[in-house]
């Protein structure tokens, strides 16, 4: 790419950028005047605009990792404006497909004890539990915990935001 393409691609981006920002100004003022077909197809816009930058992201992240030395992970670089950086390549781990069932037996399997009398292998409930609450993530399950006939709203501070769910029921005619 040349150094006119990257300026070209530097203004555009920070063309679109003021662009958004002056639609959501413009937005905040005017929202309650528009239409509830409008208002959805601002939602939609909204959706496919936050998938599109996260893709832009996720490409510049990369790309950006291919230019920091390997060796280091560090890159000190100077702006157009003659500002320092210093860019710092880290990773992350990113897991997926996790077989909780099986990496659950395993945690399990570290609350075992033995009776040093008989030599049975029994399960320390007590370890498990605390195991579990350590190892997993619990987050409450609030129609788990309502079917137990308890009131979540009691144990924390509820906020209703809407959501707005379009579908069409017939073309147009």
């Amino acid at each position: 790419m040349t150094d006119m393409q990257q300026f070209e691609l530097s203004d555009q981006v920070t063309l679109v950028g003021q662009a958004v920002g002056a639609l959501a100004l413009r937005l905040d003022e005017e929202m309650e005047t528009l239409t509830i077909e409008q208002l959805t197809n601002l939602i939609d816009w909204c959706a496919e605009v936050k998938k599109m930058m996260s893709i832009l992201e996720r490409g510049a992240v990369k790309a950006g990792a291919v230019l920091v030395p390997r060796d280091t992970k560090v890159l000190d670089w100077i702006g157009k404006d003659g500002t320092t950086y210093r860019t710092e390549l880290m990773f992350k781990s990113v897991r997926t497909k996790v077989d909780k069932d099986a990496l659950y037996g395993e945690v399990k399997k570290s609350c075992r004890v033995v009776d040093p009398s008989s030599g049975e292998v029994t399960l320390n409930p007590v370890a498990l539990v605390e195991t579990i609450e350590k190892t997993f993530r619990l987050e409450p399950r609030w129609t788990e915990i309502k079917s137990l006939g308890i009131n979540p709203d009691e144990y924390c501070e509820t906020r209703y935001e809407p959501s707005i769910q379009t579908t069409q029921t017939s073309e147009a005619q």
